[in-house]
């Protein structure tokens, strides 16, 4: 199951194989037979996500419009051109926009210490480095290309960043102009009246709301020796975009979910009987919006539901009503799940595949919607104690957590795009490269009074 090339119609056969096994083993508690090892099952169903991920990721490449540099296709999916792709020498196949980031790093870390490092001159890099130039029509020179990555190859980490995050990409995505910056606003609950002929209608003052996004900076730092070479620093670029898009999506959901300003001995969900470092990720600015699940276990409490037991349907129906209006239309709400209590999920009894169910909730070899509702399980919530809060004593997280919100009602904002820059520490003799970037997440309404967003707590897994 954990190969990452199979097919959806594989992917759907894995699924209904899994959703089998887990009812056959689950016990009225909650809990598993001794004969089912649940970590391995836990691992089983992430690299089932992963699969997913992959085909998603697969489609999106397939739709997304053409950025410059990149390779052009024909109608029938065959490369015209190979704009986008070294075509000969010890490099092809290589992407040039790799190369010409390869050669920049190479020429800043040069100018760093030249004495150290090799300056790349005329060699293949710069070769490719000018014809990304040529393609891309960006400069290369120092304040823009020398940092490391030309801006046009940020700006393509930060496109996949979005084909690869599960919740953040999901809550209407915001270019913010500002920090803070306004998020439009509503003109309140409008009232309707009898109309007569020739007489004017009776004006209402708009009653707005103007809640705002406040950017958290996030950063991360990559360090290698002064150690390198032309040929090396190829696959170390490619594999530096790679693991920076991947991780800048796991962060840009981890702060939708987890963010929350209390910096104190006890009360923050993310560590709930302990002061949290001041530098952790979820310590958002102040006067920025707390993330998701602040709002049902703090904001406005009476949006949680306790479990107290093993999930259920009716549970489920339980959270679902706790949204109200904002849950008539699945296609605008949203599920969010850690992965014990998606094993959970696949084995209710309302979970259905086509043949049973006529419309599927299992497609693509994961289960897709609750309800209608769609569903995405991710790494990043947390197992918790029973009030949904994570305790420092790991032993004590033991309790699964369902999200439900609209996702009209949430918005992720960003203010700076991944940015990479490189410098140099002698003392430790290494280079440093230094990725960062703002993120907000916001809401619309009073928070206090919000019923948009609700959490199942306490679930047994």
């Amino acid at each position: 199951m954990q190969d990452l090339h199979k097919t959806a119609e594989d992917l759907v056969k894995d699924i209904a194989e899994l959703r089998d096994l887990v009812k056959q083993n689950l016990k009225p508690d909650g809990t598993f037979e001794a004969t089912i090892d649940q970590t391995k099952l836990e691992f089983v169903v992430k690299g089932m996500i992963e699969a997913q991920r992959q085909l998603i990721i697969k489609e999106y490449e397939a739709s997304k419009p053409l950025r410059k540099g990149e390779p052009i296709q024909s109608s029938d999916g065959e490369r015209q051109t190979f704009k986008g792709l070294a075509e000969s020498g010890k490099f092809k196949g290589k992407k040039i926009h790799d190369l010409a980031a390869a050669y920049n790093l190479l020429a800043r870390a040069h100018a760093l210490a030249p004495d150290k490092v090799q300056e790349p001159g005329q060699s293949a890099l710069k070769e490719y480095a000018d014809l990304y130039k040529e393609q891309a029509m960006t400069t290369t020179g120092a304040g823009s290309g020398a940092e490391v990555i030309n801006v046009d190859i940020a700006d393509e980490i930060w496109h996949d960043v979005f084909a690869e995050a599960m919740v953040a990409k999901n809550l209407t995505p915001r270019k913010m102009t500002a920090d803070p910056m306004p998020i439009a606003a509503g003109w309140g609950a409008r009232t309707w009246k009898k109309g007569t002929q020739n007489t004017a209608a009776t004006a209402q003052d708009a009653t707005t709301e103007k809640p705002q996004l406040k950017t958290t900076e996030q950063v991360t730092e990559v360090d290698w020796s002064y150690t390198l070479d032309e040929d090396s620093v190829v696959e170390l670029v490619a594999e530096l975009k790679a693991d920076l898009t991947r991780s800048a999506a796991e962060q840009a959901d981890n702060l939708c979910l987890n963010a929350d300003s209390t910096n104190a001995a006890t009360g923050n969900i993310n560590l709930d009987d302990a002061d949290p470092a001041d530098d952790s990720y979820y310590l958002v600015e102040s006067g920025a919006q707390d993330g998701i699940r602040h709002l049902y276990l703090v904001d406005n409490t009476g949006q949680s539901v306790s479990a107290a037991a093993s999930l259920s349907d009716t549970l489920m129906e339980n959270l679902i009503a706790k949204l109200g209006k904002y849950a008539v239309r699945p296609s605008e709400a949203l599920i969010v799940t850690d992965i014990k209590s998606y094993l959970r999920l696949v084995a209710l009894a309302n979970v259905r595949t086509n043949d049973k169910f006529g419309i599927g909730t299992i497609q693509n070899g994961i289960l897709t919607h609750y309800a209608g509702i769609p569903i995405v399980p991710s790494d990043q919530m947390p197992l918790t104690e029973a009030d949904g809060k994570v305790s420092t004593t790991a032993s004590l997280n033991t309790k699964g957590q369902i999200v439900l919100l609209n996702r009209r009602m949430w918005r992720a904002g960003y203010r700076r795009f991944p940015t990479l820059e490189i410098d140099r520490d002698i003392r430790g003799r290494t280079f440093w490269l230094v990725a960062s970037m703002r993120v907000a997440i916001g809401c619309r309404g009073t928070r206090s009074t919000a019923s948009h967003t609700a959490g199942l707590i306490n679930i047994t897994v």
